[in-house]
């Protein structure tokens, strides 16, 4: 049987033009693998080529070394809409194994003055130990 569990982040609302990231620790014991990261945004944002936001997911396993993106969604070519969720695009890496403890961060960065964001980002993986 396979155990599977959920995290869910929340973003008040960050300004278009801004930057910010949002870090935790991995709370649950025992090896995880990353299947999946949702967005549920709480403001509409278009999609725009020039003026957009991306969202990222990475992990770092606390050693001191750096971030690894391991997830990202972007407004440049994806709309965000009140009541929509949507779902990362997903790096096959060794990155998406966390263990207990590790930091994962999420962040909002943006290009030409980007869009707001706020919402909530939901981690969901599968104990693989």
């Amino acid at each position: 049987m396979t155990v599977h569990q959920a995290l869910a982040i929340h973003f008040d609302s960050v300004a278009a033009n801004t930057d910010e990231d949002r870090e935790f620790a991995w709370p649950f014991p025992g090896k995880w693998r990353i299947d999946k990261v949702l967005v549920a945004p709480s403001t509409t944002a278009g999609a725009d080529g020039t003026d957009y936001t991306t969202v990222t997911l990475e992990t770092n396993d606390g050693a001191g070394g750096s971030y690894t993106t391991v997830g990202s969604l972007s407004t440049e070519t994806v709309a965000l809409t009140i009541g929509t969720s949507r779902e990362r695009t997903m790096v096959a890496t060794a990155a998406r194994e966390v263990d207990q403890g590790d930091c994962l961060r999420v962040g909002k960065t943006d290009s030409g003055t980007g869009a707001v964001f706020d919402g909530g980002v939901t981690v969901l993986a599968s104990r693989i130990d």
